[in-house]
């Protein structure tokens, strides 16, 4: 994976000085990628792994619905990730469903971001249905000045 301009990688919270996102004693509990190619199924085993991660924003990567797919059983498997934010990531139906059932599962996420994505009515119920109403909105809802 290519590093990230410092703007849109998220700093460690307060209090966390790992050199590392993932893995380890003493590991960020926060982390964000933004406009990079990544690979979700890395990703997704690196969710899966952690046992401190808290924090994680993969917005505008294109992950597109096999990357959702493929993120959904790192969410389902994780039981410290309270926070995701997937927004602008060309995410459909078909991967808002697979997220759905990965969230549901989910033992610790509190807050989901999918906003600005491809979703329709079916993906937005299946989210909805998984206790995530507010979590997707679509562009034409946006208004013009929260636009990124």
């Amino acid at each position: 994976m290519r590093p990230c301009r410092p703007s849109c990688v998220s700093t460690p919270r307060q209090g966390t000085s790992a050199p590392r996102p993932w893995g380890g004693a003493g590991t960020w509990s926060s982390f964000g990628i933004c406009k990079r190619e990544l690979n979700a199924v890395a990703i997704a085993e690196a969710i899966h792994a952690s046992s401190s991660l808290t924090y994680l924003s993969l917005r505008n990567n294109n992950i597109g619905d096999l990357g959702a797919w493929a993120l959904a059983a790192g969410v389902a498997a994780s039981s410290s990730l309270t926070y995701l934010s997937l927004r602008n990531n060309n995410i459909g139906d078909w991967g808002a469903k697979a997220l759905a059932a990965g969230v549901a599962s989910s033992s610790s996420l509190a807050d989901f971001d999918l906003q600005w994505n491809n979703i329709g009515d079916a993906g937005a119920k299946a989210i909805a249905e998984a206790g995530f109403s507010g979590a997707v909105q679509q562009r034409s809802q946006q208004p013009k000045a929260n636009r990124p």
